[in-house]
């Protein structure tokens, strides 16, 4: 006898999952299954990273309505430590909220829908159906898929001349500094790319010297486009000294509606702001900024490096995915993922959603992470009917 498929299969848990769920806890009414390749529901990869965050403790969880079937995990000490933590905070803090806001979902759900440790491998969409092979051999079947599935580094094409010296960003902010910053550390070492793991990259290396300080070397930022810098608002950007190396805020694309802020998202706060600022003033001997329109500028940088950090940016984690037996994408692509209306991946049948794939829905800071949960959760719910 066929096995009647879910209303709605989540493919990850992580904070995007966890998100849509307690922004939206009516998912829970239907038939849902969870997998998640972790062996827990919530912290994702963040118990890895040894940085600091590039947001403020208050912007989680105000998504959970405190009267609803979430509303205690508001309470957890983890929980209100990380929302009531003034400027900036350490990641394992946020791992360790979601990791209980994770056991709270996994609580609602029977075991048979609970899938951890296991990891899809592959996605057929077909005209009635959605199923997900697992890695176990277990199948799924689903009216509709929530594909949350993270983000991962991968090195990029234009490093390829370079490959040899290249180090991921991803494995100096968990800790890989101490490997390379041994008693004798390679000088110079070259950060392509100037977002926040790129400053975070720098600040390890800062932590790394202030610890040994007769260990020292030389490190240069390449920077590609304009920096962007978080401001609370305009009077405070009207208020700072500009650097040569920084964004200028568009005042239609760059304000956030819910806060006023400039760059909610994507400008550096906290230490990797102050570092971008006083290596622009020239105040850190060890720390250099270039500024190169296209990567090959920098090639004279590149060929003297002794490490490249590559902190070009995260992909979305993709996998293959198959409609009608046609591939759409592999599991190798870097996907840009072009949303309808309704929050689905076109061609076809409205039931494939995303969760937190390129482009976030609130880049452009038109949409907070509490409507972006809200909105996904609500477009699901539509569907289902």
């Amino acid at each position: 006898m066929a096995i009647e498929p879910l209303d709605l299969l989540l493919i990850g848990c992580g904070l995007r999952g966890t998100g849509l769920v307690t922004a939206v806890p009516e998912l829970l009414e239907r038939r849902v299954a969870i997998v998640e390749a972790g062996g827990c529901l919530g912290p994702g990869s963040f118990a890895e990273y040894q940085i600091e965050s590039n947001s403020s403790g208050s912007d989680f969880f105000g998504w959970v309505d405190p009267r609803g079937p979430f509303g205690d995990v508001l309470e957890h000490p983890d929980v209100i430590a990380l929302r009531t933590t003034p400027g900036n905070f350490r990641l394992s803090l946020l791992a360790r909220a979601l990791r209980h806001v994770g056991a709270a979902i996994a609580r609602r759900l029977p075991p048979s829908r609970l899938v951890l440790g296991d990891r899809v491998v592959r996605v057929n969409a077909d005209d009635e159906q959605i199923t997900a092979t697992l890695a176990s051999g277990r199948r799924l079947a689903a009216r509709s898929v929530v594909l949350a599935t993270g983000i991962r580094e991968t090195q990029r094409a234009d490093l390829q001349p370079w490959r040899d010296k290249v180090i991921l960003s991803s494995q100096i902010v968990k800790g890989g500094e101490g490997r390379l910053f041994g008693d004798d550390p390679p000088t110079p070492i070259v950060i392509v790319g100037s977002s926040h793991s790129g400053y975070s990259a720098a600040m390890r290396f800062q932590e790394a010297m202030a610890a040994h300080p007769a260990r020292r070397c030389e490190v240069i930022v390449v920077h590609r486009t304009p920096v962007k810098l978080f401001y609370t608002g305009w009077s405070e950007f009207e208020a700072s000294e500009r650097y040569p190396l920084e964004a200028i805020p568009d005042p239609a694309r760059d304000v956030c509606p819910e806060t006023g802020n400039l760059f909610r998202y994507s400008g550096l706060r906290h230490g990797a702001k102050a570092l971008f600022r006083a290596a622009s003033r020239q105040e850190v001997p060890w720390l250099h900024q270039i500024h190169c329109r296209a990567l090959g500028e920098a090639a004279p940088w590149l060929d003297r490096a002794a490490v490249i950090i590559q902190a070009m940016g995260y992909d979305s984690n993709t996998l293959p995915l198959y409609r009608n037996g046609e591939a759409v994408w592999s599991g190798a692509d870097r996907l840009v993922a072009e949303l309808g209306a309704d929050g689905c991946l076109p061609p076809g049948p409205g039931r494939l959603f995303v969760m937190g794939m390129d482009p976030y829905p609130y880049r452009d800071n038109s949409l907070t992470p509490t409507g972006q949960y809200a909105l996904r959760g609500k477009q699901i719910l539509s569907m289902l009917g």
